[in-house]
């Protein structure tokens, strides 16, 4: 993949991070308009699936790269660590929903104004803070500066320590 290929698939996730993370800031301040709800659940939609398609790509050249930066080829352990970290991940989200509802009295009175925020906090301000993790992730991510070096390098049987 060539370094333009790759720097539109960064700027898409980062764009797409940013997005839903602005609709759902909005959506925090929506109240009971239905249709600023719906539009805004159209733009998270949006901004995660710009994420969402480059997300494997970026995996794999990050995969290239540290094989070119430490020699060793780790595809298989690079793919089940992503896919561990995903069930890992998704299932402390889970938990911490949960953490966070019961802190707001849920079970006891979903109609409660500790409920309201509880779920405000958990639908809006917990993926608001997400995205904007992922996005400084982002813009940190500088693999554009030596992914084609890595490349050329890997094709001629190189890494880079070796000679």
């Amino acid at each position: 993949m060539s370094v333009v290929c790759w720097e539109i698939s960064d700027s898409y996730a980062l764009i797409g991070m940013i997005a839903a993370g602005i609709a759902f800031t909005l959506t925090g301040f929506a109240g009971s308009s239905v249709t600023m709800v719906v539009a805004c659940n159209v733009l998270k939609g949006m901004g995660f699936g710009c994420a969402a398609a480059t997300v494997f790509g970026l995996l794999q050249d990050s995969i290239t790269y540290g094989q070119w930066h430490t020699g060793v080829q780790a595809i298989g352990m690079g793919n089940a660590a992503s896919s561990f970290s995903m069930k890992i991940g998704s299932g402390i989200g889970t938990a911490a929903m949960g953490w966070i509802l019961d802190a707001g009295n849920f079970n006891v009175d979903p109609s409660g104004a500790a409920a309201a925020t509880s779920i405000m906090v958990t639908c809006v301000w917990v993926p608001v803070i997400s995205c904007v993790v992922a996005a400084v992730c982002m813009l940190v991510f500088d693999l554009d500066k030596h992914y084609e070096k890595a490349v050329a390098d890997l094709a001629k049987g190189r890494w880079r320590g070796s000679r």
